[in-house]
């Protein structure tokens, strides 16, 4: 039951030296989030910021998560939860942008 067990689940072992590396690669973009949240990037301030913290995001996912070497029911449901992320951004935004400019009764 065991070795078919193990069949199945494709156990894959990351070594230190990579969770390392992705540690590193984490301070790093915090501390480019730190140094984003102090510069003034104009208009593109929250872009920048959006870019840094999905670089961050992706980085745990593929890693401490195991997404790197999950099946691909597991890729759908990871992609889908960007997606949903990015559908309740984009409404945000588009509510954020419109406030002002419309009406409201008198």
């Amino acid at each position: 039951m065991t070795e078919k067990h193990n069949e199945e689940h494709h156990n894959h072992i990351t070594p230190v030296s990579t969770y390392l590396m992705v540690f590193a690669g984490l301070l790093v973009l915090m501390a480019l989030t730190v140094y984003v949240g102090y510069a003034d990037f104009g208009p593109f301030d929250k872009a920048v910021t959006l870019i840094v913290a999905i670089c961050k995001a992706s980085l745990i996912m593929l890693f401490f998560m195991h997404l790197r070497h999950s099946s691909g029911l597991v890729w759908i449901f990871g992609t889908m939860g960007f997606f949903f992320l990015i559908i309740m951004l984009l409404l945000s935004l588009g509510d954020y942008a419109a406030r002002g400019t419309i009406q409201g009764p008198i």
